[in-house]
């Protein structure tokens, strides 16, 4: 199993973008963020404990990259840098749980 993942910062949202090699029924897409989090588009809010969230996804299809756009709940929080991107993230499948590559860190001039 191979998956990519990617997110950057668009404005005040943060477009997080995950490829499967393999189809995926009824992935959940689990990360931490800095403060509550809500979906904008690309799956449905259905778990959140502080920066904690669990997005449902649609079935995943193999080498179709998938867009989920989140926000922070807050509107006075906008991400300003990649320490706001989605930290810890990993599917949850039937099959268990599958770790996403980690985003770059570090500073780039």
């Amino acid at each position: 199993m191979s998956l990519a993942f990617a997110a950057r910062i668009e404005g005040d949202t943060i477009r997080c973008t995950i490829t499967a090699d393999r189809p995926l029924d009824a992935p959940v897409f689990c990360f931490s963020l800095m403060a509550p989090a809500a979906c904008r588009s690309g799956g449905t809010l259905t778990a959140s404990l502080g920066g904690y969230a669990e997005v449902t996804l649609p079935d995943l299809a193999a080498g179709t990259p998938h867009d989920v756009v989140l926000a922070y709940d807050n509107p006075g929080f906008r991400p300003v840098n990649r320490a706001w991107l989605p930290l810890g993230a990993y599917l949850r499948t039937a099959g268990g749980c599958l770790p996403l590559p980690a985003l770059p860190g570090g500073r780039h001039p």
